[in-house]
């Protein structure tokens, strides 16, 4: 038997979200925090949850959002002053189910916990806390080293996915002045978020369909998460791929764009986009529905999509609810995907590159706003075009398929994303640090104010795109722009159409084309430097207007 000290309870942000749809924003680590939460009272053998309050008003607070959770009765807030004397167990781990990234700023999670280990003065009590976005600012990623310092060897940061881990240490080399993740005292083990594979199971198409407004004989392809390209992907390249569909597939299909648009109001320009294209009647755009709404989304859709791109994803929560309801999944080959899709047997894994452009961003981290900071980043990376229509082209065609590798990716769930297969395996690294009680020294961070994004995420995409590559203009490009790039007006690019004309200009259709050379010809006209150029050929690249020649 053990106990647990919580450091917050996450804020019941679905719930809110759907009562205020189209004026709250939805944070996926809130989600993924209360979820996890929830799933350990509800699956967890632990005796009780202590719950440190620092004010009365915070007790009161923390009584009330506990209506929202399961079990409620197994979390004991108390005031701080009270703790060590009420929480005196000898078997005690201190968790926070998320602090990282900016969150790891407005919450201080690992580090209160910390405090309290050290208020309460008696016993190892391990540290435990969970990786969400690890993307961060740059006050993070410098801020980490402080962290690490309190962290001892029964202590663990666990990561969702073995790329957000690979960041995860590539951070932790940079804060403790180049100290090899190796010599780290606290532990990074992999354990993924999880799902409920009784809530989301395969449910019925046809009511689901009718409510939904979708014909009741397409081949639905469903997109749910956030609208936007600084936390979560461009959805504009993946219209461009459901165009690139031969015209016979494209009659029997159906784009469904779905999620939270609060933020950045993308939606209208979805609409427009894919009108512009010639297919805005076979796209359907849905911003912020509710919860209810999801799982008819999920009920009605055949084949579900993914085509993140954001350094800020990690791990990619609706892809597990899909997969637990039987849908096959296409998800670009980045971060957490590559963990949690299965190609060729539970969907398909869509490769992905990312241009080594950012040698402006190395040295000036700090000037950047982080939301233009995140996009410029996200823009760099393109989820390959062709693999993504052949792969939709595959799933559309072959019904068995689909059934096939549905009912794969819901025995997948099952067996590894169950919420109760994710706590067995939290319980186990709890019992074995709270049988730990060595300490390690940490050395201190270093003061090199710069930052390698390409080094720290490099483990996300399949592939990089470098300089000395060579491109040329696709067939389907050339074909868009005969008109001008005035059909990107309302995309991710449209700062920088003048730059890319000039780009389309030096490279003629069906030539081939070093990137080196390609920006000197461009720089020669113009008075732009390498580091502007490059990031306007890796967004032609990302909508398949360029593509890399062998």
């Amino acid at each position: 038997m053990y106990s647990m000290t919580i450091a917050s309870l996450p804020f019941p942000i679905e719930a809110y979200k759907d009562e205020h749809p189209a004026q709250s924003g939805i944070w996926g680590a809130e989600v993924a925090k209360a979820g996890l939460l929830r799933a350990v009272l509800q699956h967890s053998q632990c005796e009780t949850l202590y719950l440190p309050c620092t004010t009365q008003r915070h007790l009161s607070e923390a009584m009330n959002r506990l209506m929202a959770y399961p079990n409620r009765e197994r979390v004991l807030p108390v005031l701080v002053a009270d703790y060590p004397h009420l929480a005196r167990h000898d078997r005690m781990v201190l968790f926070h189910p998320g602090s990282s990234g900016e969150d790891g700023i407005r919450d201080p999670g690992l580090q209160s916990l910390m405090n309290m280990r050290a208020f309460a003065g008696s016993g190892p009590r391990p540290v435990v806390g969970v990786t969400h976005s690890i993307s961060g600012g740059p006050g993070f990623w410098y801020g980490f080293g402080a962290l690490l310092k309190a962290l001892r060897s029964h202590d663990a940061l666990v990561c969702t996915s073995h790329a957000g881990r690979a960041a995860v240490q590539r951070l932790t080399s940079t804060a403790s002045a180049g100290s090899p993740p190796e010599m780290l005292s606290c532990r990074l083990p992999v354990i993924p978020l999880g799902t409920d594979a009784t809530t989301y199971q395969p449910g019925e198409k046809t009511p689901a369909r009718t409510r939904l407004g979708l014909a009741q004989d397409a081949v639905v392809i469903l997109y749910l998460g956030r609208f936007s390209a600084h936390y979560k992907a461009d959805l504009f390249p993946l219209v461009l791929a459901f165009r690139r569909l031969p015209p016979r597939q494209r009659a029997i299909a159906t784009l469904v764009l779905a999620g939270d648009d609060v933020p950045h109001q993308i939606a209208p320009r979805l609409e427009k986009f894919a009108a512009e294209l010639g297919v805005g009647d076979m796209v359907t755009v849905m911003p912020n529905p509710t919860s209810d709404v999801k799982r008819s989304l999920y009920d009605a859709a055949d084949v579900f999509v993914s085509p993140t791109d954001s350094v800020q994803e990690t791990f990619g929560q609706t892809v597990i609810e899909a997969m637990a309801c039987g849908l096959p999944v296409i998800a670009s080959d980045w971060d957490g995907h590559r963990d949690s899709v299965q190609h060729g047997v539970t969907g398909f894994l869509v490769p992905t590159q990312w241009a080594d452009c950012f040698e402006h961003l190395r040295h000036t981290p700090f000037l950047w706003e982080p939301l233009e900071l995140y996009r410029r980043l996200g823009q760099a990376a393109s989820v390959d075009m062709r693999s993504l229509t052949g792969y939709l082209q595959q799933l559309i065609d072959n019904p068995a398929l689909r059934t096939r590798m549905g009912a794969q990716a819901r025995r997948r769930v099952q067996q590894h994303y169950d919420w109760p297969v994710i706590i067995r395996q939290y319980e186990a690294l709890w019992l074995e640090l709270l049988d730990q009680a060595r300490d390690r020294a940490v050395e201190a961070p270093g003061d090199d104010l710069g930052f390698d994004y390409l080094e720290t995420f490099r483990a996300h995409p399949t592939s990089l795109i470098s300089a000395d590559m060579r491109v040329k203009v696709s067939t389907e490009g050339a074909d868009l722009a005969q008109g001008g790039l005035h059909f990107l007006r309302m995309t991710e690019i449209s700062e920088e159409l003048e730059t890319c004309a000039k780009i389309l200009a030096v490279c003629p259709t069906g030539s081939k084309m070093q990137i080196t050379e390609l920006m000197a010809r461009v720089a020669d006209a113009t008075p732009e430097s390498q580091h502007q150029c490059f990031p306007q050929i890796a967004q032609l690249v990302k909508y398949g207007i360029l593509e890399l020649a062998d």
